[in-house]
Formats: C-alpha cells, sequence, structure tokens
C-alpha cells in the first residue's frame, strides 16, 4: 500500500516538474513575432505599406483596405538578412522605392554591412517594386533617396555624389553632382524640377539647389554656420531650414554648459531674399535640439504655416509657426513630449503620439491647426506611435502594442480596430507572459525615478533581480512592449528572465526622454560626471526595502549607454552587483579631443580629471564580479576598441569574465542567429551567476 502511495506521489510530483517545465518557453518562441517598421501610406494616403523581419528575412508587406487582406510583395529569404528602410511609394506612377542594406540606425549609415559574411559584401542598393505589374529590380548601388513627386525620376547619394535617373531607363544613371563636400538631405521640389540638398564641408555646411547639369549650383544663404532639414513649401516658391550656430569658443568653459543658437531661416526663390523666421532662445532648454526621434520634424502646413518641435517649454512640444507675420504658438502646450507629428491629407490638423497623461506610455492625439483643439484618439494600457491618418481624415494606421503582445500594424477604421499583422505560432500564450508594474523612486538631486518592474507569476516571496539599463542615453522604456526594434528585443529578454523566475527592473534613468528637459538633459552626465549612475544606485536602495526582493541577488545587464552604465556599476559596486552583461558598452573617452578643441578652457584640467573617474576602466582594480562581454567587430555606434581596451584590463587585473565577439554585425544586429545567440547568451549568463534556490 505504501509503494503505491509512494509510487502515486513521485508520479505527481513529475507531474508537477513537466508542467512547471512547459511553461518555461524558449528563446526563440519569445522572438517569434515580427519586427516592423517604416510604417507608411501611398501618395494617395489609402494603401497601407510596411516592414517586417521575420526570423531575419525582411520584406515589404502592403494591406489593401478593400479586400481587407495583407499581401507580401517582396520575397528575400532569411539567408539575405539585409536591412531594409527609406519606402517611397508614388502611388499615381503604381511605384515603390526602397533601400537594401546597410545599418540606418548607426553613425556610419553610408557604410555597407555583410552581417553573412560573404565573400564579397552587398553594399547598399536601391530598388523599384512595380505595383502593377508585381516585379522588383535592383537599380542602382546608392543610398538616401528621393523619389521625385511626379513619380519619374529619383536621385541618390554615392560617396557623397548625387546620382540621378529616369525610371524609363533605371539603368542609364548619371552623375548629377560633383562638388566639395558630401551631399545629403535631399528633397525635390513639388514640380519635380529642382533638387535641394546639404553640402556637408566638416566645420560648415551649405544649402544648396541643383537645376540642371549647365546651370550652377546655386547655394542658399552661405555662412560660417552649419544649415540642414531644407523643406519646400507647397507651391514651390519657398525653401524653410535649419541653421546652427557654433557657440563654444577654446576660451569657455568646458564643465559649465552655454545654450546652444538655432534658427529656422526661409529662402525667397522668386527674389532671392533670405530672412530668419524663429531664433531659439538663449535658454539651454530653448536651444536644444529635442532629442526624439526626427530632431525638430520641421514641415509645411501650407505656404504660410510651419510646424516644428521645440523644447522651449522645457517639454518637447509642437509649435505652429507663421511665415507672414513670424508668430509662434505652441499648440500642444502641457508636460509632455510630442513625437512622429504627421500633417493629416486634408492639411487641416497633425496627428502625434505623446505621453499626454500617461507618462510611460504613448497614445496618439490630433490637434486641429486652426482652433487648436486637440482631440485624443486613443487611450488605455496600451501604446501606439508611428500616426498616418488616410485619406478620410478619419481612419488611422499605426502601430500599437500591449504589455504581452508585441508592437504590431493596425488600421482603424469607423472606431473599430484591425489586425493586418501576427505573431508566430510559437509565440508564448498572453497567460504566459506578465505585465511589469509601475514604481518610482527618490534619486539624488531631487529626481523621481521611473521603472517598470517586471515580478513573476508563481509565489516566491524572494526574487532575484536584474536591472535592465537601456542605451541611447535618449530613450524612455514604457509599460507596453517597445515599438523599437532594438528595445522590443530588450523587452522580449525581460520576458524570459520573468518567465524563468527572475524578478526584472527596468530603470528610466535621467538623461533619458519623456519626462521634461530638466530630466532629460541634466547637468554633469556620462563624461562630466556619470550622474545617472546615482539613479541606479538609487534603485538597489528601492530594492532593498522591498521584502519579496533579494538585494544579494542583484544582476545587471545594458547594451550601449546601457553597457557604460552596466561597467560602472559592476566596477564600482561589485559589492552591490553580482553578475552583469555588458553588451558593446563605452568604457573609456579620447582625452585627446578635451585637449586639442578646447585647449585654452580654465577648467580643462579639472574636466580631464572628472572624465577620467566617470568610465569604469578607472576602476578595474576594485572589480570581482564576473562579466560577459558582447559585441559585434563592425559596430558604428560604439566603436569594437571600447570592449576590446576592457577586456586587456579585466584581464591584467584577474577579473572573472567571457566574452563574445560577432564577426561582422553591427550594433543592431542585421542577422536573426546572432540576435537569438545573443539574447541565450545573456540570460544564460546571469542565470548561472545568479541561480535561482
Amino acid at each position: 500500500m505504501n509503494y503505491i502511495k509512494n509510487t502515486f506521489l513521485f508520479l505527481f510530483l513529475i507531474l508537477i516538474c513537466r508542467t512547471t517545465k512547459a511553461q518555461q518557453f524558449m528563446m526563440k518562441s519569445i522572438l517569434d513575432y515580427p519586427i516592423i517598421s517604416d510604417l507608411n501610406v501611398g501618395s494617395d494616403y489609402y494603401s497601407l505599406y510596411w516592414v517586417a523581419g521575420k526570423k531575419g528575412a525582411r520584406n515589404i508587406y502592403y494591406y489593401d483596405p478593400t479586400s481587407k487582406k495583407t499581401h507580401r510583395l517582396t520575397n528575400f529569404t532569411s539567408e539575405e538578412e539585409l536591412e531594409i528602410s527609406q519606402l517611397q511609394i508614388n502611388s499615381k506612377q503604381q511605384i515603390l522605392a526602397f533601400v537594401r542594406g546597410g545599418d540606418h540606425g548607426g553613425y556610419l549609415n553610408h557604410l555597407p554591412l555583410n552581417p553573412n559574411s560573404n565573400p564579397i559584401n552587398p553594399g547598399i542598393s536601391i530598388w523599384i517594386f512595380y505595383l502593377k505589374d508585381n516585379r522588383m529590380e535592383k537599380i542602382a548601388l546608392g543610398d538616401n533617396f528621393q523619389l521625385s513627386p511626379d513619380g519619374k525620376k529619383i536621385a541618390f547619394t554615392q560617396n557623397g555624389d548625387i546620382w540621378m535617373c529616369h525610371l524609363d531607363h533605371p539603368y542609364e544613371q548619371k552623375l548629377a553632382v560633383n562638388i566639395f563636400g558630401k551631399c545629403s538631405d535631399l528633397q525635390w521640389s513639388p514640380d519635380s524640377k529642382q533638387l535641394a540638398f546639404v553640402s556637408n564641408r566638416n566645420q560648415h555646411s551649405f544649402l544648396a539647389i541643383y537645376t540642371d547639369s549647365t546651370t550652377p549650383i546655386r547655394y542658399i544663404d552661405p555662412s560660417f554656420q552649419k544649415d540642414n532639414n531644407p523643406k519646400w513649401s507647397p507651391d514651390g516658391r519657398q525653401l524653410a531650414f535649419i541653421r546652427h550656430f557654433e557657440q563654444r569658443i577654446p576660451t569657455d568653459s568646458i564643465l559649465k554648459r552655454i545654450p546652444e543658437k538655432w534658427q529656422i531661416r526661409l529662402y525667397n526663390l522668386t527674389n532671392g531674399t533670405t530672412d530668419s523666421l524663429y531664433s531659439s532662445k538663449n535658454t539651454l532648454a530653448s536651444g536644444s535640439e529635442p532629442n526624439t526621434s526626427g530632431g525638430f520634424n520641421l514641415n509645411w502646413v501650407n505656404n504660410q504655416q510651419i510646424y516644428f518641435l521645440s523644447n522651449a517649454n522645457n517639454w518637447t512640444n509642437l509649435y505652429l509657426l507663421n511665415t507672414k507675420g513670424k508668430s509662434v504658438q505652441n499648440i500642444t502646450p502641457g508636460n509632455y513630449t510630442v513625437e512622429y507629428p504627421t500633417l493629416s491629407p486634408d492639411k487641416k490638423s497633425i496627428v502625434y503620439s505623446s505621453n499626454f497623461q500617461d507618462i510611460d506610455r504613448r497614445h496618439l492625439q490630433k490637434v486641429n491647426i486652426e482652433n487648436g483643439k486637440i482631440t485624443l484618439l486613443t487611450s488605455g494600457n496600451n501604446s501606439e506611435v508611428y500616426p498616418h491618418l488616410l485619406a478620410d481624415n478619419e481612419s488611422l494606421f499605426y502601430l500599437k502594442s500591449e504589455a504581452t503582445t508585441p508592437p504590431l500594424p493596425v488600421l482603424n477604421s469607423n472606431n473599430k480596430n484591425i489586425n493586418i499583422a501576427e505573431v508566430g505560432p510559437s509565440f508564448p500564450q498572453i497567460g504566459e507572459l506578465v505585465s511589469p508594474k509601475e514604481i518610482t523612486f527618490p534619486s539624488t538631486n531631487g529626481f523621481t525615478i521611473h521603472g517598470q518592474l517586471f515580478l513573476p507569476n508563481n509565489k516566491s516571496k524572494h526574487f532575484p533581480i536584474i536591472l535592465f539599463l537601456h542605451g541611447g542615453p535618449n530613450r524612455q522604456m514604457i509599460l507596453d512592449w517597445h515599438y523599437s526594434s532594438y528595445y522590443s528585443n530588450c523587452y522580449a529578454v525581460n520576458q524570459y528572465l520573468l518567465n524563468h523566475g527572475y524578478a526584472v527592473l527596468s530603470i528610466n534613468y535621467r538623461n533619458g526622454i519623456g519626462y521634461g528637459y530638466a530630466f532629460d538633459e541634466p547637468e554633469n552626465t556620462y563624461s562630466q560626471g556619470a550622474s545617472e549612475y546615482e539613479d541606479i544606485l538609487a534603485a538597489t536602495k528601492w530594492i532593498k526595502t522591498q521584502s519579496n526582493l533579494d538585494y544579494n541577488k542583484i544582476g545587471v545587464y545594458g547594451g550601449s549607454y546601457g553597457g557604460y552604465l552596466t561597467s560602472l556599476a559592476l566596477s564600482k559596486n561589485s559589492d552591490i552587483f553580482k553578475a552583469g552583461v555588458d553588451l558593446h558598452g563605452v568604457h573609456f573617452h579620447e582625452p585627446e579631443e578635451a585637449i586639442n578643441k578646447y585647449s585654452e578652457a580654465p577648467d580643462l584640467k579639472q574636466s580631464l580629471e572628472i572624465e577620467k573617474k566617470s568610465f569604469a576602466l578607472n576602476y578595474v582594480a576594485n572589480w570581482t564580479s564576473p562579466v560577459l562581454l558582447i559585441h559585434g567587430d563592425d559596430d558604428r555606434n560604439v566603436d569594437f576598441i571600447q570592449s576590446k581596451k576592457l577586456a586587456d584590463q579585466l584581464e591584467n587585473y584577474h577579473v572573472p569574465f567571457e566574452y563574445l565577439v560577432i564577426p561582422d554585425d553591427s550594433h543592431h544586429w542585421m542577422k536573426y542567429s546572432n540576435q537569438v545567440k545573443i539574447d541565450q547568451a545573456t540570460v544564460d549568463f546571469l542565470m548561472k551567476h545568479i541561480p535561482i534556490n
């Protein structure tokens, strides 16, 4: 009888273990969803397009509102893991153009990338998809193209020069502009007869206009400053642009901040005159360029009105500028951050994403240009970004995510959401995922820090906890699945750790975005004192007060700027942080740069001393916690030497470390198998060194 009871108990325990084990999903499962980018609409404001990466295969998709069906247009395979970007659609000519290759989230985005380690680099190329014929072709090696408004020509850059071709004969390309400097920011005039561009010349840049091969380049109000962001008025008679002024001189203090200066200027093509429409105020906030996507987001409403983003009110708000009277109005006043402003088809309103009334999420609003009325378009326990109003000026196309659902494209028509993409078959069930909890805690200098706390569903009373530190630093993690591809992946890793029994705390430290200028651009950060690290320590003090979190089992990981802070945590406080993963972090700063640029600065010596103490390389002698270093050797955002020098020092001081070097890949892991390998290595390392009891 006892034997039967014992056997039954044994089988029961096995069943429980198997059930528990089955609830722990695999890394490939949590990554089984499409990575969405480049949401766009046709010039008819009716057809919907986007790029989706599925297990490395990046392709362009199209949703037909008439048939209510989603179609894949391109057929690239997972063996060709190249980025697709810069979608442009001319609905009248039934042409879709795009760029394939490179890493356009990197600083050196003009350089080709070879993540598959092919014997010959595939380069960066421009492709045309003929929607009417359902066929496509690669027409040129090039980048940063502009499809002309009439859909008949393409201009693009190659090695800093401008090339052009007519789409009737796409292979008959001609060199259009080959001048001193590097050309960028191409913008066709509305009649497709002229091309505005920026000529970058190191310490200054000019705005210029190309007409044809026999007409000299026209330089617009050339100066000693840097001009960029050219935008044609709808009638093609005016050209607006941004001018940045160099404010610092060699005798200025390095540590004391001074306001930057910028202007919105207007060139009149009829009489050849240039006028200043708007100048930033002499304050740190007003002089700063918004850190959100697109910077100023300068654009025209009509021939007399321009909209742009500014921090003049200490928050990133949307402003309306009248070109005649030069009057400026903040049309989204309030303590919130505006992103991705887009003009409606009827030119009567601007739709945008913001954290209005929900500071750790994103929702869509619409502001009426004439009367300033703001309408809330979305709300709830979800986030929405990249909005596009369609031809009826009511239907919306955007990206939506929830805490347990990754960002997917959505069409909202007649107040009903139509999901036009879906996750993969192995993606975990909603019940296996957890919604993070919003928390706040105090830090130094009077800052209140926001974070997202992920707690496992089981009833353990003492969870080991992993701190996730985002990069940027101009980023804000939200209470939903993040909308950028890099942080969407990080959110998936956090859910994996959670699923395997770890609590995770994602920290929005100072120097990010979303909480106003004083928080987003504080003093003494990075190389001038690393004050944001104080927020990481403040998080550990908060953890110590929580009865369900194990203060003696704290790990940390982060990439890029998050890697910088991870290395600081491990090097300065191995007594707190038991292990960490540093992905392509910054570990030292070249002081020669400061010496050369500010050789007469009165606080040069003090600045260099502070700079040295702001990086992990200064504290390796105190470092005892194990660390995993991960870096791609074709990283264009953080040089590979940053991890090499740290690894050399760790070796010299006998600090326990492991490494994972990824040949030929970049900061944003273009190759899917590399992404899976890196994610798995990250969690395996943390789980090995911070085991669950």
